[in-house]
């Protein structure tokens, strides 16, 4: 499905709207920093654990990679610190699913995004692993 959204609009939306991601996500902050790149939105979720999003209007099979990188900068910047990863996007290939798997990461797909951006109709698939 095309959505007609950037990625940085996108990003905005769900950092205002963390309930759509995940019920009970806590913003930290949007673009932290880290030494691998700029994680789009940082999270506590429900038990407290760090959350790095990775927003992508389109994922490839780099963007898990990407992910995990941000995800292995906040374990060594948070060593005693459970961390989590979810890539949302509004299109995941079985390939990106694969390999977001391979990372341990969740992942979350948009079904559709309003014109004026309020809602999205359906919430994303989030598929759940094992914390490891």
């Amino acid at each position: 499905m095309e959505i007609e959204r950037s990625e940085q609009e996108i990003e905005e939306f769900l950092s205002r709207n963390l309930e759509i991601i995940e019920p009970e996500l806590k913003l930290i902050r949007k673009q932290y920093k880290t030494k691998y790149g700029i994680i789009d939105i940082l999270c506590f979720d429900k038990e407290g654990n760090r959350v790095a999003i990775e927003v992508k209007k389109y994922a490839d099979t780099n963007s898990p990679g990407q992910l995990s990188k941000y995800v292995f900068a906040l374990k060594k910047e948070f060593p005693n610190s459970f961390i989590r990863g979810i890539l949302v996007s509004s299109k995941i290939s079985n390939e990106v699913m694969g390999l977001c798997s391979h990372f341990y990461l969740n992942f979350g797909e948009l079904s559709e995004v309003t014109e004026l951006m309020p809602t999205i109709r359906w919430p994303p698939k989030i598929s759940k692993y094992e914390k490891f």
